[in-house]
């Protein structure tokens, strides 16, 4: 069963936006690629392990300042918290 799903992402020290597409195949293995501030090329693969996500990136910078580069990689491993209490529906004021 394949899920795709649109990832919007702002950091708060720069202005960086990034746009994503990511497929996730049986909730387990997922693929994504997208653009980073209209500069970079964004790939991504990874896996889900119970609550760790370890996953390999690449980002190709295609900008004219961009002339010596070859891109960049990156290793991430993202443990996902899970609440003992469940979450809040909807809180009545």
């Amino acid at each position: 069963r394949f899920e795709v799903q649109p990832v919007y992402f702002i950091k708060n020290s720069e202005f960086t936006a990034s746009a994503m597409l990511e497929a996730c195949y049986m909730d387990k293995f997922f693929v994504g690629m997208g653009i980073q501030t209209l500069t970079d090329a964004v790939a991504i693969a990874g896996v889900k392990l119970g609550q760790y996500r370890i996953s390999y990136g690449f980002d190709w910078g295609y900008a004219r300042i961009n002339t010596k580069g070859f891109g960049s990689h990156s290793v991430s491993v993202r443990h996902i918290f899970k609440s003992q209490r469940g979450m809040v529906e909807c809180p009545a004021y």
